[in-house]
């Protein structure tokens, strides 16, 4: 049975990702937001969970509990590769397809200081528009398809601003130009490191680059599909992902912020779809 949260009376356990968060505490404040992502919330940013969280008779603490929400998501050192990574292989032990999907996905921005966001093309209309762009994989789990991993595409102005990228900390290691098709790619490559059996590639009508990326599925002799007929049912992935998890509420500016927020997306929709997280009450949280 999965898990689902209706209320704030319960709250989602992620014991079996304890090692992922290190401390109680950041345990304790994953479990509130991907709660609350798994919440009936229309809108589910940092404030708003932390409000859903609040009770009336602690109303006297809100600013703190938001505070220390909005800390654990911006600034708390954990590990977002790790818990991707950690998803990916429970979700291979409960079932193991060799189909995989490749997609861009645009998230649409009113301002202009956070992490990626550019006057681009999005993906999905193919017009430019104010937004940040993810690269995305997912896997087809013999019943639906379901997020491996998603990263931020940072455009040639971003990456040629040293200023731009210390505003909002991106790391070293991850401040070079790749183009959306070398970011996919290389985000196959990580699963073939993880000996991932990858058999079939769908690309998305969203894709960039498509041509780069079917040579070198082809010198991989891995099988490529290009526009096929998988693409609705991974569209309707990505349209759950955006309406019910809340992929494109995060306000934060911050390269962490950001990746911190989307591993947690990928961790509430694992927890809706299996029985690996079960909720407890709060009152024993």
């Amino acid at each position: 049975m999965s898990a689902s949260v209706h209320s704030s009376d319960s709250v989602i356990s992620l014991d079996a990702f304890r090692g992922i968060f290190g401390r109680k505490d950041r345990l304790r404040w994953a479990e509130v937001y991907v709660s609350g992502l798994l919440s009936d919330l229309p809108r589910k940013t940092v404030d708003s969970i932390a409000r859903w969280w609040t009770p009336v008779s602690q109303s006297n603490h809100a600013d703190d509990i938001r505070q220390s929400l909005n800390n654990f998501v911006q600034e708390s050192p954990w590990d977002h590769e790790a818990l991707m990574r950690c998803l990916r292989g429970k979700r291979l032990s409960l079932k193991k397809t060799g189909e995989f999907a490749l997609y861009e996905i645009s998230l649409r921005k009113q301002g202009s200081h956070s992490v990626g966001v550019y006057r681009q093309k999005c993906p999905e209309c193919q017009t430019k528009i104010n937004c940040q762009v993810l690269a995305a994989l997912f896997n087809f789990n013999g019943a639906s398809w379901v997020p491996f991993t998603m990263g931020l595409y940072l455009p040639r102005p971003w990456t040629s601003s040293p200023a731009l990228l210390d505003s909002v900390r991106v790391p070293d290691c991850c401040r070079g130009f790749q183009s959306r098709g070398e970011i996919l790619i290389n985000m196959l490559r990580q699963l073939r490191a993880e000996q991932v059996d990858v058999q079939r590639v769908h690309l998305g009508d969203t894709c960039a680059d498509p041509r780069t990326i079917v040579d070198w599925l082809t010198n991989e002799d891995i099988q490529a599909e290009v526009k096929g007929k998988r693409m609705a049912e991974i569209q309707t992935c990505v349209a759950d992902l955006k309406d019910r998890f809340g992929l494109g509420h995060y306000e934060g500016r911050t390269w962490r912020g950001l990746h911190h927020h989307l591993s947690l997306v990928m961790l509430a929709h694992f927890a809706r779809d299996t029985d690996v997280c079960a909720t407890k009450d709060r009152v024993h949280f």
